[in-house]
């Protein structure tokens, strides 16, 4: 979406900086063109290594688009990049997770859009499940800063139509936080009151309505709001997503940024690899921003047989970092020791999960003895688990729970229900740990502790999951023979 109103221009590009995740789509009407606007942005912000070159496919739309994700830029060099393009259609948004952008291009998930002049509301919906509801944590009471936000949209829908109001102005919005991003927001519900008795047409006609009364309070809202958009149904009602201009908070745990120059420990690779069963191969990762010097090293080590993979956003601590990315055989983890540039390993795509690896976000959390896996569907916007089932207690199972000890203890488990003895499809028997929602601003430190126990029983692998309803699920195995594939479920919950 290019916007052409200037406040909504700029309120979008507010947005995309604060995210912390800026995209920017260029368009140019030939190629030459669209190449001289990326040596114009490289001299501002550097190589480009991320930037998409998109052909036009279509005689009816025949502009080459520039898009690029620019993680981390400050306001200042955003507007001298906004200005140096003034004159060409461009525009700023908050960059979907790589997995999401994947599933968008394969045509695994489709947008429904509601339009009120330049402003657009889009509801997406995944071809193979359905309709996608974004992954909101609420907030019980509204923060006085948002009460003006809340009346002014009352009041511009009760202005447009009386009836499309829920009779109080406080049953209106709710705070509420995208707990993938941490970005803080508003939801606004309209209750199926403002819809019953309407055949089709009218319900689309005052849905309209809703998004033309909400435009109205964008183009100068009280608090900065993002004009992009998201709405869905519900219960016969009509919810739309406002995110706010605002830095987000934490988000869902990933994995933490790297500090070494090689990735993971000793210990923990060697564990990994002797456990069977949980992926076929192996991600290597160059921290090397040219793509040219990182095949030369590639070569140079040896890694001729390496198989190219798509290029990931790796955390560092100097920041994201755009990862020539391979992936090699657990066997070949020799030509590690070879390489000149710092490098990171992580987990294949997960034995099971083949099939959705490119709609897959994945994470890996290392620690000194094994690692973390949390593995998000973006065709469900949900955590993928293992599908387990409960079995009895064992005295392998008692051992492993005092394995695990020195960990549980910051769980602040009290049901005893928490902690399940479960067996995976694959025959490996581990323990079903579900831990409160208090627990998960504090994901981190406790997979800093599961996955630095030193203990031979425990496997070399943890899995991680959050479910939608809230909440930290986590699998914990036991080293084991394995029999069989592991199947994978969506950790859904009620949206």
């Amino acid at each position: 979406m290019f916007l052409t109103d200037e406040a909504l221009h700029r309120a979008a590009l507010a947005a995309a900086v604060a995210s912390g995740w800026a995209r920017l789509r260029v368009l140019q009407p030939a190629e030459a063109s669209l190449l001289a606007t990326q040596a114009e942005l490289e001299t501002l912000v550097g190589p480009l290594a991320q930037a998409d070159v998109i052909e036009p496919g279509d005689p009816s739309d025949p502009d080459w688009e520039l898009d690029v994700i620019l993680p981390g830029i400050d306001v200042d060099t955003a507007a001298r990049i906004d200005a140096q393009l003034a004159e060409h259609p461009h525009a700023w948004s908050t960059a979907p997770s790589q997995a999401t952008a994947s599933a968008h291009h394969r045509g695994l998930l489709l947008e429904e859009t509601l339009r009120a002049d330049d402003v657009v509301a889009t509801c997406l919906l995944s071809t193979p499940h359905g309709l996608l509801v974004p992954d909101l944590a609420r907030v019980t009471d509204l923060p006085a800063d948002l009460e003006p936000l809340a009346a002014a949209l009352f009041l511009a829908l009760h202005e447009a139509d009386p009836t499309l109001c829920p009779p109080q102005a406080e049953e209106l919005v709710t705070a509420a936080v995208h707990r993938p991003s941490g970005r803080p927001g508003v939801e606004m519900w309209l209750p199926p009151s403002a819809f019953e008795g309407h055949d089709g047409d009218a319900v689309l006609a005052r849905r309209h309505a809703v998004v033309a009364a909400v435009a109205s309070v964008l183009r100068e809202p009280p608090v900065p709001v993002d004009p992009h958009l998201q709405w869905w149904p519900r219960l016969g009602g009509m919810v739309l997503w406002l995110p706010l201009v605002s830095p987000p908070g934490p988000p869902l745990h990933s994995q933490p940024p790297i500090a070494d120059s090689t990735t993971p420990g000793p210990r923990a690779l060697a564990a990994f690899l002797r456990d069977e069963g949980f992926v076929h191969d192996l991600e290597l990762q160059l921290l090397e921003a040219d793509p040219h010097v990182a095949l030369d090293a590639l070569l140079a080590a040896g890694g001729e047989h390496a198989i190219g993979a798509e290029p990931t956003w790796v955390p560092t601590i100097d920041g994201p970092l755009f990862a020539p990315t391979w992936r090699i055989p657990l066997d070949d983890v020799a030509l590690l020791g070879r390489l000149a540039v710092a490098w990171r390993v992580v987990p294949g795509v997960p034995v099971g999960l083949d099939d959705a690896a490119p709609w897959l976000d994945r994470y890996a959390h290392w620690g000194p003895e094994r690692v973390a896996v949390r593995c998000r569907d973006a065709t469900v916007d949900a955590d993928r688990q293992p599908l387990t089932l409960p079995r009895a207690l064992t005295g392998a199972d008692t051992a492993l729970l005092q394995a695990l000890l020195p960990a549980l203890p910051q769980l602040d488990l009290k049901n005893p229900e928490a902690i399940v003895p479960v067996a995976a499809s694959d025959a490996r028997h581990g323990l079903r740990i579900d831990a409160p929602a208090a627990a998960v601003p504090h994901a981190g430190a406790l997979l800093d502790a599961l996955t630095a126990l030193p203990h031979p029983s425990l496997a070399s692998w943890v899995d991680v999951a959050f479910p939608r309803s809230g909440g930290l699920r986590l699998h914990v195995w036991a080293r084991s023979a394995i029999d069989g594939v592991r199947t994978w479920e969506p950790l859904r919950g009620a949206p």
